[in-house]
């Protein structure tokens, strides 16, 4: 899920987005561009636009309405395979098992084994085939990369869903194999990126950061209401958010395959000189791309900012958070959903209200890069304290105010995504952009092995040890904060003013 960035947080606008490294905006200088036989945009088209809106909030609201129905599904059918092993005479004679017979150990380390795996093999797969298929879809189209991305999104529902429906033919582990899907289209990671470009194709320059930005509203917003949405039709049966939120991805999907081309045709001289590129050339091409990343080295700041989009993936996603209130505070699966909602909903107004405020006044006697320095050392503070609580808690009166400190240090990534931008030269940008991608990335294909493995150890053990996955990401957190207080600006940074582009 692509997150918005501040306006002031970006030298190029066009630049941004999940798509940013392979899928360039049309006002891009490359080859392509230069070649186009369709002149730059000068006015934003509004259809696609409110189409391209359209696709977000569904495909938005369809997967994390998803999550948590499943990991309960998931958890049922363990369940019952625990119990029917062990002791036939603890199951009900008919109807779904009581949820409180399955938190224990020996049934979650096989739910976690289950969805950890499943995320790890989804996001290695996607991040892995997002770069080629994204090439592809510079080359040959959009939509082309579209209907590859649904088809991969059809095979993986097919798999994912095989157990859950025929439990007595597929095992839970069949699942796992749905992530092949992603060799065929790349995945979530490039259909966002898709889209991102879309939306930079179809949006005037001067409309850009506001278009953005009511995106990243509407992407929050919907994560919030598919999670609320998802708590509330659980108490019925959990199969009815599920087929919810499959119902809006399809329908996203559908509409999505119905896009206009955006990508600008190129003139048939470059479409030759493209199809004639030898291999040697594309040898020195990969040689001179990895060459032209070296400005890392020489740009301390940026180089020692970089782990902390790794870091901060290491928390994972809200499945894995779910389960573990579920388990340690003995909460069903649809409260645990609901208290990771109103999280959700706070970082709303944290997001939209309350940082930019605080960023502008802050802008009226620092310079832009000092004040997003030290909302960044704020920030990741509030998120290892945050980290730190949600691992010690023991209650649900501790969990929720960590909960709550967590949200409010939600706006670390784009903060220092922002100033880790006004460190680096306007030409590096887009490059500086695709190493955080590719951090992200690593990062969460690592928190999938990470939290899988060290949960499990922490059941095992029981008490304060399950909480191990979080307490650890807050300790990471903290040495970040450690070294973002001991970094200093250099004067010509400092001196950036306010409202400059930097």
């Amino acid at each position: 899920m692509a997150s918005p960035e501040p306006a002031s947080h970006r030298s190029d606008p066009s630049l941004d987005g999940e798509g940013a490294p392979f899928l360039p905006a049309v006002d891009d200088e490359s080859p392509e561009s230069l070649d186009s036989d369709i002149p730059f945009q000068k006015h934003s088209n509004h259809g696609l636009i409110i189409k391209l809106f359209v696709i977000y909030l569904a495909i938005g609201m369809g997967g994390p309405m998803i999550q948590s129905p499943l990991t309960r599904i998931v958890e049922s059918i363990a369940c019952r395979n625990y119990w029917n092993s062990h002791d036939p005479s603890q199951l009900p004679g008919a109807g779904q098992i009581s949820e409180g017979m399955c938190k224990i150990p020996e049934v979650q380390r096989e739910v976690t084994t289950i969805i950890g795996y499943r995320e790890f093999f989804n996001a290695f797969l996607t991040s892995t085939f997002a770069l080629p298929y994204g090439l592809l879809a510079d080359r040959y189209g959009r939509k082309l990369a579209i209907r590859l991305a649904s088809a991969g999104f059809l095979f993986n529902s097919a798999f994912s869903f095989a157990p859950i429906w025929l439990p007595s033919i597929f095992p839970l582990r069949t699942m796992w194999f749905g992530a092949v899907g992603w060799v065929l289209g790349g995945g979530p990671v490039l259909l966002f990126a898709l889209f991102w470009s879309m939306i930079a194709d179809a949006t005037a320059d001067s409309e850009r950061d506001t278009v953005i930005l009511r995106f990243g509203i509407a992407t929050v917003s919907a994560g919030f209401l598919a999670n609320v949405t998802s708590s509330v039709l659980m108490k019925f049966d959990s199969r009815v958010p599920l087929m919810t939120g499959c119902g809006l991805l399809f329908v996203g999907l559908l509409v999505a395959n119905l896009l206009p081309e955006t990508l600008r045709k190129r003139s048939p001289e470059t479409i030759i000189a493209d199809t004639s590129i030898s291999l040697t050339s594309l040898v020195l091409k990969i040689k001179k791309t990895m060459w032209s990343y070296r400005f890392i080295c020489y740009n301390y700041p940026v180089a020692i900012l970089l782990p902390a989009f790794f870091v901060t993936q290491l928390a994972g996603g809200s499945a894995f958070l779910v389960q573990y209130i579920s388990i340690r505070f003995h909460r069903t699966i649809a409260d645990a959903t609901l208290l990771v909602a109103l999280q959700h909903a706070f970082t709303i107004p944290v997001l939209f209200f309350i940082l930019p405020q605080i960023s502008e006044r802050l802008r009226a006697n620092i310079s832009i890069l000092q004040s997003d320095l030290l909302l960044a050392r704020i920030s990741v503070m509030l998120l290892a304290l945050g980290l730190f609580g949600i691992g010690l808690s023991s209650s649900i009166n501790t969990l929720i105010p960590s909960l709550l400190l967590h949200a409010a240090g939600a706006g670390f990534v784009l903060i220092t995504r922002g100033l880790i931008t006004g460190l680096a030269s306007r030409e590096e940008t887009a490059r500086l952009y695709t190493l955080i991608e590719a951090t992200q990335s690593i990062g969460e294909v690592t928190a999938s092995l990470y939290i899988t493995n060290s949960l499990n150890w922490g059941l095992g053990r029981g008490g304060l040890w399950i909480g191990l996955p979080w307490l650890i990401v807050s300790f990471l957190l903290a040495l970040i904060a450690l070294v973002l207080g001991m970094l200093r600006l250099s004067p010509r940074s400092e001196d950036v003013p306010s409202g400059s582009t930097h």
